[in-house]
C-alpha cells in the first residue's frame, strides 16, 4: 500500500493528476491554463483573468495500450460574453505511467461559442482529430475547423499548410496562434 501512495504522491507533486481508469486512478486534470482565460470586462473594460472551476467536459478521442488522445473544455465565467477554453492533448505511457507529450490549446467567444472533437477516420494508421470552433452571436457567427494527426506523440496539422484555429499561447484573448 505504501508503494501505491507514493506513486499517486509523485503523479501529483509533478503536476499530472492521471486518467481515470478501472484501477481507481484520478481523473485527468490538465494545467491550469487550460481553464483559464484573458478577456476585457463588459463594455469595454480592462482585460481579467477568468478561471473555471473545473472542467465542463473531458473526453478520450482515441486510446491505444501506449497512447491516448483527449479533449477538454471548460468554460471560464467572464462579465462580458460566453468564453470557451478547450485543450486537446497527446498522452504516452511510459514507465512512470501517463505523462503530456503535446498539446494545443483552444479559444472562443461570444454568445454562440463553443468547441468539439471528434476522432475521424482516415487510411493512416495513425490517430487523426478533427476539432471545430464557433465564435461570436448576433448575426456575426461562425465556425472554424482544423485537423490533426498524432505522430510520434506530437499535434500536426493535417494537411500541413492548414492555418491553426483560436490556438492560443498563454497569452489571452487574441494572443498569437502558434
Amino acid at each position: 500500500m505504501k508503494s501505491q501512495l507514493s506513486i499517486v504522491l509523485t503523479a501529483t507533486a509533478i503536476g499530472f493528476a492521471g486518467l481515470a481508469t478501472a484501477t481507481g486512478e484520478k481523473p485527468f486534470d490538465p494545467p491550469i491554463e487550460f481553464r483559464r482565460i484573458d478577456f476585457v470586462e463588459y463594455g469595454g473594460g480592462p482585460v481579467r483573468t477568468y478561471t473555471a472551476a473545473g472542467l465542463e467536459t473531458s473526453e478520450v478521442l482515441c486510446e491505444r495500450p501506449d497512447l491516448k488522445v483527449i479533449f477538454t473544455t471548460s468554460l471560464p465565467p467572464s462579465t462580458a460574453a460566453k468564453t470557451v477554453v478547450a485543450g486537446l492533448f497527446v498522452m504516452i505511457k511510459g514507465s512512470d505511467g501517463w505523462a503530456i507529450s503535446d498539446q494545443k490549446r483552444f479559444e472562443a467567444a461570444g454568445r454562440e461559442s463553443g468547441a468539439k472533437a471528434e476522432a475521424t477516420n482516415t487510411q493512416r494508421s495513425a490517430p487523426h482529430v478533427t476539432v471545430t470552433l464557433w465564435q461570436g452571436g448576433h448575426e456575426v457567427s461562425f465556425a472554424q475547423s482544423a485537423s490533426y494527426l498524432v505522430e510520434n506523440g506530437t499535434l500536426k496539422l493535417d494537411p500541413p499548410q492548414e492555418k491553426p484555429i483560436g490556438e492560443q499561447g498563454s497569452g489571452g484573448n487574441g494572443g498569437q496562434a502558434r
